[in-house]
């Protein structure tokens, strides 16, 4: 034996040695692992504390519970990242000074990550008492972890009231009120019922009834009382809320005649000889079959010296008809009653309208108001003194916009072929700050003459302020020979005009200004604005290298707008000075580097009127990319020399000349990154995805999936909110384009892929998603991308029946057989472990007659069979409960109850001597 033990130590002392020289390798594994699933673990909530069962119920700030057994309502989720089980324990302090005690406590197994359990029930029975609270609490189970105990407790204060917290309250009525134009109610001779709708805000029953209590204002001791019906009121819960009710109160008021004071009141009753009444409402009230309603016109502002119509009506909602005097008056005098007495006669339900003019006088102040008052007064009301009814409306001076345009007072030189700019202003002659709307024009039809302004709308102007713009006059080159209907010769005089109109309302002003074309001597460069429209195949053609090779004829000539014959030549020179881009929505900085003009020969000599010089313009554009979409403008110059004597007081003025390219729109867009994706079966998955505008403008898309997924699979995609499709104003990738390149990832941004896979789905399917991208505005197909959706693995069940009651006679020695149908609810093959626990089975015995394992495919079921058998023993009186427990090594675990239900026998025995001999006229007893 001592030689075993120093073998032994010898042993360990070498395994302990190849520990320590493999730690530092192993750790490292050890700690990897032991990160890696840190990272997943549950986080359990209390997500809510409710009681039922039993009055309960929350006033202002103050919560109230009826002494009576409640149940308390908890639910319970995980916001984690995990599947674990918790323990949920309800708990009691009877004051804050108290000790706490447990209610009761309830498990829940397998709470999966990010869901809410079903709400868990544990009885409690308040006692009276302020300041109490219940506690529900969380807490992992012993294979489960909390990664934030911080959120794991939820509670409830509340007070059991001795005596209890009863409590009725008045939410609406239908006592009606005074009409327009009467200071009182006025009701009709007949039957009346008075609503009310009433709520028990306490925590046991009530009782409620409605009275109205009537009383004589000519005659106060004469009073009319009537009653609802008395209502009982059931009490709500803080999970149900209390139910509303509603009281009705009939009487006649026929037998009522005149002015009688309504006092209407809510009167409640309660447990322990608790009442109260409150007063709901106190008015007067008139009787009578002469009841009318005047509507008052909207208060209205009339401009000035205009005027508007008051209509009024009145509507006759009594029993007889009836016909009514009119009595107009104003605090200002605006108004015009003339041949207003009276209405005409009014039937039931018939209504009738009075008009009343009303001028504004032209000189009243602005924001100056007239109120005109309405009396009807009733004919037919036989009451010594008529109702009357009586309303007011409001006109109110409106403003005045005006204003006077400036311009210069002298003629304007003008040029042929160029453009002139010089100032004007606008001046604010009304009574309020406004702004106007600016246009110009010539005052003969002249061909090809433009006139723009600065701004055609104005900001607003004070009063008596004024703001500056300038007018643009571009005036048509001079054509050989020249066009009269251009009005462009040497000394033509035309006007021009400038108007402004008041955006909100008033007349427009108007200003004119001489202009003069004065004499010019040019040479014309050939351009005359044309525009060379690119096709989308030459914008294609770019992008795969072929670029954009434009060779344009040029018609250098020498032209004049004199009267004469011109004695001198002219030299010239000819530059393609200029390249400028417009895009056609945004971007293109530096997109005119990316084209180029020449334009040659770049010079010319001794060119007489007339004489046109051949020349050409070539132009390229980008290659091996987009251009962008927009408009090039290229300008070719041509500058004129004079030879010979000078001409005074003429112009020799350089030209410029300019075309413009017109570049397409090409849409394109692509899905940067398509997958394949894993995603969990059936449960919603949101995939970010990368998405570039591949074209050569902004452009807005439209995102939607092809409906060709096989069914059960659900998708949509999601933008800028969860219920938007559009990406709008996605810039091209060349819009920010550089000298040194393209830069920047402006033209790229990103969606969700919402995904949710068919239940059913078998394990690793690849499922081709085709997302569809149209553009926004018309409609049109860009493109249809393929995102692939790999369908991950998912293992649970489910079992049928989960609780169930099976007969059984003891005496009989019966011994039926039952099942537990297990179906793979997932999409995977499993193997489910099943085992019993018998241990509340008594007197009967619970066997299973199924494997330990077995092994289903996804969709299909199997069944657990359960034999069972009575002991002798077995009474009808006693519980006999197995429960059968079917789970797998990837967290799913299931339980069904089976309840042994032992018949009732029932046995009596009698022992009494088969015979015995009596004597005739003795009593004789028998045991």
């Amino acid at each position: 034996m001592e030689f075993l033990r120093n073998s032994k130590s010898s042993v360990t002392l070498a395994s302990l040695l190849i520990l320590l020289f493999l730690a530092p390798m192993i750790s490292p594994v050890i700690s990897a692992s032991g990160e890696t699933s840190a990272r997943a673990s549950p986080n359990f909530t209390v997500v809510s504390l409710t009681l039922d069962g039993a009055g309960s119920v929350q006033d202002g700030t103050e919560t109230f519970v009826e002494n009576n057994t409640h149940v308390a309502r908890i639910v319970v989720g995980n916001s984690g990242s995990a599947t674990g089980s918790v323990i949920v324990t309800l708990v009691h302090r009877g004051s804050p000074t108290a000790g706490e005690s447990i209610v009761g406590s309830v498990s829940i197994n397998s709470l999966a990550a990010a869901t809410t359990a079903s709400p868990v029930a544990i009885a409690w029975t308040a006692s009276p008492g302020d300041l109490q609270t219940l506690f529900a609490r969380v807490s992992p189970a012993a294979s489960s972890s909390d990664s934030n105990p911080a959120d794991n407790e939820r509670r409830l204060d509340f007070n059991v009231s001795s005596p209890p917290f009863l409590k009725g309250t008045l939410l609406e009525h239908s006592i009606p009120q005074p009409t327009g134009g009467s200071p009182i109610t006025r009701i009709e001779n007949a039957m009346q019922t008075f609503n009310a709708t009433v709520i028990n805000e306490g925590v046991r029953n009530i009782s409620a009834v409605f009275e109205l209590s009537f009383v004589e204002v000519a005659n106060p001791a004469n009073v009319l009382t009537f009653w609802s019906g008395e209502l009982i009121l059931n009490p709500g819960s803080l999970h149900v809320p209390a139910v509303s009710s509603n009281l009705s109160t009939t009487f006649n008021s026929g037998l009522m005649s005149g002015v009688w004071t309504l006092t209407a009141s809510m009167t409640y009753n309660g447990t322990g000889a608790w009442t109260e009444t409150i007063q709901t409402q106190q008015m007067d009230i008139e009787f009578s079959d002469y009841i009318a309603e005047l509507s008052t016109p909207a208060d209205r502002t009339t401009e000035p010296g205009l005027t508007t119509s008051l209509t009024f009506i009145v509507t006759n909602n009594g029993l007889a008809s009836d016909r009514f005097d009119i009595s107009i008056s104003s605090v200002l005098g605006w108004e015009d009653s003339t041949g207003l007495v009276a209405t005409t006669i009014i039937g039931p339900g018939v209504s009738d309208t009075i008009s009343v003019p009303v001028t504004v006088p032209a000189s009243a102040a602005r924001s100056e108001v007239d109120t005109i008052t309405l009396v009807l007064t009733s004919q037919n009301d036989p009451d010594p003194t008529p109702y009357t009814l009586s309303t007011s409306a409001r006109v109110m001076a409106g403003e005045l916009y005006q204003a006077t345009i400036s311009l210069p007072s002298s003629s304007t030189l003008v040029t042929p072929g160029d453009t002139v700019n010089f100032s004007a202003s606008i001046t604010n002659t009304g009574n309020i700050p406004g702004t106007f709307s600016l246009s110009a024009g010539l005052s003969v039809d002249a061909k090809n003459w433009s006139i723009s302004l600065s701004t055609n709308n104005t900001p607003i102007i004070n009063e008596t302020d004024d703001l500056n713009f300038e007018v643009h006059v571009t005036v048509p080159p001079i054509q050989m020979p020249l066009d009269l209907s251009e009005f462009n010769r040497a000394g033509d005089v035309l006007n021009l005009w400038v108007q402004a109109v008041p955006t909100n309302g008033g007349l427009p002003a108007i200003s004119s200004c001489p202009l003069e074309v004065r004499p010019v001597i040019v040479v014309d460069p050939g351009l005359n604005g044309q525009h060379i429209q690119l096709g989308t195949d030459n914008v294609t053609a770019a992008q795969l290298g072929t670029g954009v090779d434009i060779p344009m004829p040029l018609e250098v000539q020498v032209r004049h707008n004199l009267d004469g014959a011109l004695p001198n030549t002219v030299d010239a020179t000819l530059v393609a000075d200029n390249i400028s881009f417009t895009p056609l929505n945004s971007g293109g900085f530096s997109e005119s580097t990316r084209w180029n003009a020449t334009a040659s020969p770049g010079t010319f000599t001794g060119l007489d009127l007339g004489d046109v010089g051949v020349a050409s313009l070539g132009i390229q554009g980008p290659r091996g990319d987009y251009p962008l979409a927009g408009t090039v403008t290229i300008s070719v110059t041509a500058t004129p020399t004079l030879n010979g004597p000078a001409i005074p007081n003429v112009l020799v003025s350089p030209v410029t000349r300019e075309m413009t390219i017109g570049v397409p729109t090409v849409q394109g867009a692509e899905i940067l990154d398509v997958g394949p994706f894993d995603v969990p079966l059936g449960v919603e998955e949101s995939l970010l995805l990368a998405f570039a505008n591949t074209g050569n403008d902004l452009t807005s898309y439209r995102l939607s999936i092809l409906d060709d997924l096989p069914d059960g699979w659900k998708t949509s995609v999601n933008t800028t909110t969860a219920e938007s499709n559009i990406i709008a104003d996605l810039p091209a990738d060349v819009a920010d384009f550089t000298p040194s390149g393209n830069v920047g990832n402006a033209h790229i941004t990103d969606f969700t892929l919402k995904v949710t896979t068919d239940p059913f789905a078998p394990a690793y399917t690849i499922q081709p998603v085709n997302v569809k991208i149209e553009d926004r505005d018309t409609g049109l197909l860009i493109a249809v991308e393929t995102v692939n959706i790999r369908v991950g693995p998912y293992i649970n069940a489910s079992l049928s029946p989960t609780n169930h009651t099976v007969p059984i006679n003891a005496s009989q020695m019966e011994t039926p057989l039952t099942r537990i149908y297990v179906t793979n609810t997932g999409n995977a093959p499993a193997t489910y472990s099943i085992w019993l626990d018998d241990s509340q089975a008594g007197d009967v015995q619970f066997t299973l007659e199924t494997p330990n394992q077995i092994l289903i495919a996804p969709g299909f079921e199997d069944s657990i069979k359960v034999r069972m058998s009575a002991d002798a023993d077995a009474d009808s009186d006693s519980f006999y409960k197995a429960t059968v427990w079917v789970s797998t090594d990837t967290g799913v675990n299931l339980s069904a109850v089976i309840i042994a239900n032992v018949s009732e026998q029932r046995s009596l025995d009698i022992d009494a001597p088969s015979q015995m001999g009596v004597l005739p006229g003795q009593e004789q007893v028998v045991n």
